[in-house]
């Protein structure tokens, strides 16, 4: 039961996992070498990614509380209900992903991380990493391309300016295509490769919906809601980002 995902005329928002699809319903439709994003809004129809075709690194950008961080966690748990392995980590101690209870135990230290990729993977493994944009641009990225033992496909959040330099993750993984969420202009996925987005797709624009640009094609894309919404902020209190 449940073998196809949901399709719908209008995506429910917030999207919830069940509505991507179930465990088995997705290794059938795309087996174990694609991951599953999430979908496309106006159909319900997953969007999934190639590695092989659509590259090994992403960038997920976008405006504060656009949901990167969300994206991050629901990308690493349709990997790990596809079977590959998941590895986290956060240039920031405020990300979000350190409090789920499935990825905050695959957190590994920012500084470990090149190494621990380099010399522990050993099955197809997906890597998260939140807050790139606050890394220097001569973070030792190259060790999470130069794995040779699995394929190792990683996905970095933070903002749009900052993940937009043409060096650092961008030049040395390749990441020159990912996710803009929450655009609100034509040219808002300029460095992912997309010259204008369509001026529909700007209408309402809501955290955990963007543009995917994979191989150079555009794509609508709704993220699974994965990480709790943020606390309201008091006086004094600085609420984790999602």
């Amino acid at each position: 039961a449940g073998a196809r995902p949901k399709r719908f005329t209008r995506a429910p928002w917030p999207l919830r996992m069940a509505d991507v699809g179930t465990a088995d319903g997705l290794r059938r439709a795309g087996g174990t070498a694609r991951l599953a994003l999430g979908v496309q809004p106006d159909t319900g129809e997953v969007v999934w990614l190639d590695p092989d075709e659509d590259g090994i690194a992403h960038r997920i950008v976008g405006p504060p509380r656009s949901g990167r961080s969300n994206a991050l966690a629901a990308i690493a748990t349709l990997a790990a209900t596809l079977g590959w392995d998941v590895v986290a980590s956060s240039a920031s101690r405020r990300s979000p992903l350190f409090a789920h209870p499935e990825i905050g135990r695959r957190m590994v230290p920012i500084g470990d991380l090149p190494d621990w990729i380099g010399e522990r993977v050993v099955r197809p493994t997906v890597v998260v990493v939140d807050d790139a944009h606050r890394l220097d641009d001569d973070y030792p990225w190259r060790k999470l391309a130069a794995v040779e033992t699995a394929p190792v496909v990683t996905f970095v959040a933070g903002s749009t300016d900052g993940l937009a330099r043409p060096l650092g993750v961008s030049r040395t993984l390749g990441a020159s295509g990912g996710v803009v969420l929450m655009p609100t202009r034509a040219r808002d996925a300029d460095t992912l490769g997309v010259r204008a987005i369509d001026e529909e797709w700007l209408v309402q624009p809501l955290p955990g919906i963007g543009v995917a640009a994979l191989c150079g094609e555009p794509r609508r894309v709704q993220f699974a809601r994965v990480l709790a919404p943020a606390r309201p902020t008091v006086s004094g209190d600085h609420p984790p980002r999602t």
